[in-house]
């Protein structure tokens, strides 16, 4: 029985290192999100904001604030410029709030992946539907605007017909600007909505 935890947690960790990477930060100077949270009890509202700041040319300083409900958490780091893909991993960590928000913006990309496996591009207009025992899934594209100063691409995705996703992505990076899960099974038990959006991001 103890091999078999230690084993599920060497999976988690292993599966937050995943996450973590999924998020493209390298073109991100400051991102501020505002953090939203539907449970069974009521709602939760918060904010995840990451700042890089170059010390010289091989480090950077990662400086988060976080919080969320009753819950808040700040830290400053240093990470190698060459790491700065990885330079949220040890937060997740600490942090198990922040592993879920962090997991969110990077569970995200997940709604990419027809597009890039199919070897076309992201582009307004899009639609992918497949249909398999447990039911019908369809992703579309159905809009683009202007964020930020960059383009950014709409994606939703639904379940036998129900909106379970709906998020927005900057095209060039899919750095994920709005996340929008409406899917109880892809949240914690009791939550039924979580909602991140970005209210300023610096790009460098």
């Amino acid at each position: 029985m103890h091999r078999k935890k230690v084993l599920l947690v060497v999976m988690a960790v292993a599966m937050l290192f995943l996450l973590a990477s999924c998020i493209n930060l390298e073109n991100v100077q400051r991102v501020n999100y505002a953090l939203r949270v539907a449970e069974e009890g009521g709602v939760k509202e918060g904010y995840l904001n990451v700042e890089f700041t170059q010390i010289d040319e091989e480090n950077y300083q990662v400086k988060l604030d976080f919080a969320l409900g009753e819950e808040s958490f700040s830290s400053t780091s240093k990470v190698k410029a060459d790491d700065i893909q990885g330079s949220l991993f040890p937060l997740m960590l600490s942090n198990p709030s922040i592993a879920q928000t962090l997991g969110v913006l990077s569970a995200a990309q997940v709604f990419l992946a027809p597009a890039f496996l199919g070897g076309g591009e992201l582009s307004e207009g899009f639609e992918w539907k497949q249909k398999d025992e447990e039911g019908e899934t369809e992703i579309i594209v159905p809009a683009s605007e202007t964020r930020f100063g960059k383009e950014a691409l709409w994606v939703e995705a639904r379940k036998d017909g129900k909106l379970v996703a709906r998020i927005l992505f900057e095209k060039e990076t899919s750095f994920p600007l709005v996340v929008d899960f409406q899917d109880p099974e892809q949240l914690e038990s009791g939550q039924n909505r979580f909602y991140i959006e970005a209210e300023e991001v610096t790009w460098r």
